[in-house]
Parts: C-alpha cells; sequence; structure tokens
C-alpha cells in the first residue's frame, strides 16, 4: 500500500491496491479522450484495446466503482 497525502485535509490516506488499479484505469480513459486515439492509449499505459473497451463499459454502467 502507499500512502497518499491530501493537502485540503491534511491527511494522509492508505491507497490499496484496488485504489491504485482503478486510478490507472481512470487515467487510461482520460488519455484515451485527450488524444483521441484509444489505441495510442493502451500501448503508452499498457492495456489491451480490448481491456479498454470492458473498462469502459463498466465505467459507463457503475461509474468509478466499476473500475475497481
Amino acid at each position: 500500500m502507499a500512502l497518499r497525502h491530501n493537502p485540503q485535509t491534511r491527511k494522509t490516506t492508505m491507497m490499496t491496491t484496488k485504489d491504485k488499479v482503478a486510478r490507472r484505469k481512470l487515467s487510461l480513459l482520460e488519455l484515451a479522450a485527450q488524444l483521441s486515439n484509444v489505441s495510442r492509449a493502451c500501448k503508452l499505459i499498457g492495456y489491451s484495446r480490448q481491456q479498454f473497451y470492458e473498462i469502459r463499459r463498466n465505467f459507463q454502467t457503475y461509474g468509478a466503482d466499476g473500475l475497481r
């Protein structure tokens, strides 16, 4: 687990493995939108296009909770 500091609350919280994975998946979705290129975003982050579309479908259906 990694520690994450939130400067607004001045608290340090523990980031679980699930949190890290969810953050990485969200980063993939954001990068694909910024680049307007799913294939390139997947290559840069290390996911397959099939995984991207599964992640996107889960995010659209369940929101951020669907990424965990």
